[in-house]
């Protein structure tokens, strides 16, 4: 874990079904009448509103932003995600005004903490410590981390689940689509549906840390001995279905290197960029979530640190072959063959229509010519991220495009849009064309 201080309040995490409906139930009445207010306001303007403005206000937004951090599960997870868009749903203004949801979510005060591990570890679970800090070093959308060193000499990050998280999922992500749909951003239920059962399913795993102590196994086992990142080691005796043992991985949080020279931050990119293409065309073994808050750096050591194994997604052997031969036909202009693997892929099907076929070719086709241009790619390029986006942002709000991906492309492409944030924030330039081109063969 990362050795950032720690943001926050220590807030008790709504356990039960009924205190969690409340709490959306509050944002929601707050929400409605903050833009009825707003709406009589402007319409005293002589102005016509626009519903979607008087709901996606700095006031609303703010709120949301507190509520969702105090009540942390899935409705947080949510809040998350959106605040990593930077402008593909939200105004890219608003989006920042949700950024802290990445690392200042709000923690258990200690008694819930105390009331937790007396569950998981019994009353005298202290007495295997030599140290463990109430005050946790991070706090997240499942769970929080904290420092520890058992008698026996062992530096450990301890991840510790919020009371009645994992059965509080269904009905948050139920009750945050329904908080969203309000402002008139959210696509048509058909279009949400496949993906929310999905969403669920995905943060129901997450929640399940003896599976994330097996994909750390795996992803340790796929690396190897002598690989340049560090990763966590499971202590199987101290971890349970609801705390999370593992080894202290020492760092700084990932962004930082944003002030370090030219050399660091593109070297730091190029590593976590060829990991990622690892991942899906050598493990066939994915970690999902784009969260900055899952990396970090050691400066002493120049080692990258993989801090998060919740959210990891099989990728298949067919799926890898598609990708292969999609990249393949991307870095050769090859307009023809990308056409017939978008639809192989599940971009789009022989039945959508041409305006949105023809928008969807127009991004495959600009991020390939910018990766075909360049033997150096700059992740800096506003250019060429404006572009995708106002394509991206076209396709969002148009309640005629219902076109849903299959998940893992889904996830996949959440994976690559994260990884692109961090290195535009590092103005990373990197060989990428020759990687992919190096890994895909």
């Amino acid at each position: 874990m990362s050795e950032n201080t720690r943001k926050g309040r220590p807030i008790a995490v709504p356990s039960t079904r009924m205190s969690r409906l409340a709490g959306f139930g509050k944002l929601a009445t707050g929400i409605a009448s903050r833009a009825v207010f707003e709406g009589a306001r402007r319409v005293g303007r002589g102005e016509i509103p626009n519903a979607a403005d008087l709901f996606l206000t700095p006031t609303n937004v703010l709120k949301v932003s507190q509520e969702l951090s105090r009540m942390r599960g899935a409705a947080l997870k949510l809040g998350q995600l959106l605040s990593m868009d930077t402008g593909e749903f939200l105004p890219r203004e608003l989006a920042e005004l949700l950024s802290p949801l990445r690392s200042e979510a709000d923690f258990m005060p200690e008694t819930q903490l105390r009331s937790v591990l007396n569950k998981e570890w019994g009353d005298n679970w202290r007495d295997k410590f030599e140290r463990f800090d109430d005050l946790p070093m991070a706090a997240a959308s499942i769970g929080q981390v904290h420092r520890a060193k058992t008698k026996d000499g062992r530096e450990l990050a301890v991840k510790v689940q919020y009371p009645g998280i994992a059965n509080s999922i269904d009905s948050d992500l139920n009750n945050a689509l329904t908080l969203f749909s309000m402002s008139g951003f959210a696509p048509p239920k058909d279009r949400l549906e496949p993906m929310i059962a999905e969403a669920k399913q995905q943060l129901h795993e997450e929640a399940n840390y003896r599976l994330e102590a097996a994909n750390i196994d795996r992803f340790s086992a796929c690396l190897g001995p002598q690989t340049e990142f560090a990763l966590p080691q499971v202590q199987h005796d101290l971890s349970t279905d609801k705390v999370l043992a593992m080894s202290f991985v020492p760092g700084l949080p990932i962004e930082s290197v944003e002030h370090d020279d030219v050399e660091t931050r593109n070297r730091v990119v190029e590593q976590l960029c060829e990991l990622a293409l690892l991942e899906v065309f050598r493990f066939q073994l994915v970690q999902t979530d784009p969260n900055f808050a899952n990396y970090s750096y050691d400066a002493k050591l120049g080692r990258i640190g993989l801090l998060d194994f919740g959210a990891v997604r099989e990728v298949s052997l067919q799926e890898v072959e598609r990708f292969r031969h999609f990249f393949a036909a991307g870095l050769a202009g090859d307009r023809a063959r990308l056409r017939e693997l978008a639809v192989e892929i599940g971009f789009y099907n022989s039945e959508t229509p041409l305006a949105y076929r023809n928008t969807i070719d127009r991004m495959i086709v600009y991020g390939f010519g910018a990766l075909r241009r360049d033997a150096i790619f700059d992740f800096s390029d506003d250019q060429l991220l404006e572009q995708l986006r106002s394509l991206g942002l076209e396709l969002a709000l148009d309640r005629g495009f219902n076109e849903i991906p299959p998940i893992n492309v889904i996830f996949l492409q959440r994976k690559a849009a994260g990884l692109c944030l961090l290195a535009r924030r590092l103005k990373a330039r990197i060989p990428l064309r020759a990687m992919i081109e190096d890994i895909c063969k």
